[in-house]
């Protein structure tokens, strides 16, 4: 065959499985990051066919023979990089694995991503705890090191603390995660109320199993189904690949890493309606655009999500009453509300008074008997004036090393150590 015809003959192999990449993604109905990276494979393996195609076959085995050349000391680089990465890099944690649960929507796998036999974020799987930490990402500490949340940072020699929180997780999971942290017989427990998200997530999973009796009569509650959850194969035959690699490679898993956090960090900086706040060691940027509808009452889902919050809060104190258990109720305020009291804002104000409204609509007839409600907002400014940064340089909102300090002076001095 003449090289023409196999650059032919190649390409349009490589184009066929492409596509297959494609169509496999776009009906997996995964999370549309991993059908976007369905569609980029796709695409990707359709440039030699074109190359043929547009610069004839000559042209086009000329121009892969260069890159193929051009290839091999890069191919030599990332193995030597790999080499040294196993002899001399850090450890290698299980990747994330997400399993399905009924009555939470989904959990960690157990022993992956840094959890432990619980599938929770702690050095370790404690038998009994003092306090009982309870929340979504925010208590779970993205962004910063396990030692580092404001969860470990109110342990100390006297006093155990153990969290269980995951991303996404909601007001309807705080009330689950309760019912199973309680066999831990902690003294107190610590809720974290996010007024970023958490009003939208407790209509957002109202319908998950056990959870009847904290919804509304007249709402139809539907919960998102992602198969990925499910943690027994890849989101597509694209990502399934993505996963050989990196369990494969310590080099390519610890790059991936690194632009991932990035990713999170920055890759809404400069979408629309994003506000550059600057001031010394405080600068970052606000997105009260994206921030603002989550407390917006005009929303029909977040009028829910308060009715559904104030029966979760209801449920958890019935709980803790039942065990003995001293229940703080931890009220954590968006970084644009805070930044808003920090600094006259008029990009943030309306964001920040229908968060306050939606915040006395919460609380504003008190807790149940005998819990605690500790506002954050105030520890966290304190925090601003002290000039330790809350929040990252970046567009993400959740709390810093420095935000996480702020919340644990917070919650030490309410507990009363």
């Amino acid at each position: 065959m003449k090289p023409g015809g196999r650059t032919l003959l190649f390409g349009a192999a490589l184009a066929a499985f492409g596509a297959w990449l494609a169509y496999d993604a776009a009906i997996s109905g995964s999370l549309w990051r991993y059908r976007l990276a369905g569609y980029l494979a796709g695409a990707l393996l359709c440039v030699p066919l074109l190359s043929r195609l547009l610069l004839g076959g000559t042209r086009a085995s000329r121009l892969w023979r260069r890159v193929a050349f051009a290839a091999v000391p890069l191919l030599g680089c990332l193995l030597l990089g790999e080499l040294a990465m196993r002899a001399f890099g850090p450890p290698r944690e299980p990747p994330t694995r997400l399993l399905v649960d009924e009555r939470l929507g989904h959990v960690v796998a157990p022993g992956t991503a840094g959890t432990d036999d619980r599938g929770w974020r702690n050095p370790e799987a404690l038998a009994r705890a003092d306090v009982l930490f309870v929340g979504d990402s925010q208590t779970y500490g993205f962004g910063v090191d396990v030692d580092e949340t404001f969860c470990a940072l109110c342990a100390d020699p006297e006093r155990t603390c153990y969290q269980m929180s995951n991303g996404s997780y909601g007001p309807v999971q705080y009330v689950e995660l309760v019912r199973r942290g309680l066999e831990l017989r902690p003294r107190a427990v610590v809720v974290t109320i996010y007024l970023g998200n958490d009003l939208i997530d407790a209509w957002d999973y109202a319908g998950l199993v056990g959870a009847e009796p904290l919804r509304s009569d007249d709402v139809a509650y539907v919960v998102r189904d992602n198969p990925e959850f499910h943690g027994e194969h890849s989101p597509n035959l694209t990502m399934a690949i993505v996963d050989a690699v990196l369990a494969g490679s310590a080099l390519l898993d610890r790059a991936a890493t690194v632009v991932k956090s990035r990713l999170r960090g920055g890759a809404f900086d400069q979408v629309a309606g994003s506000v550059p706040f600057e001031h010394e060691t405080l600068a970052t940027v606000l997105q009260p655009d994206y921030r603002h509808p989550v407390v917006d009452r005009a929303q029909p889902k977040v009028r829910d999500g308060i009715d559904v919050t104030r029966r979760c809060v209801a449920a958890i104190a019935a709980l803790c009453e039942q065990q003995g258990a001293r229940l703080v109720v931890a009220v954590l305020p968006t970084k644009e509300r805070v930044y808003a009291d920090f600094a006259e804002l008029p990009a943030c104000a309306e964001l920040a008074d229908d968060e306050r409204r939606a915040h006395d609509l919460l609380f504003g007839a008190g807790l149940p008997d005998g819990a605690v409600l500790v506002d954050l907002s105030a520890p966290l400014l304190d925090a601003m004036g002290r000039g330790d940064m809350p929040w990252f340089s970046s567009a993400d909102g959740h709390l810093a090393a420095g935000g996480h300090r702020a919340v644990a002076r917070a919650l030490r001095e309410r507990l009363g150590w």
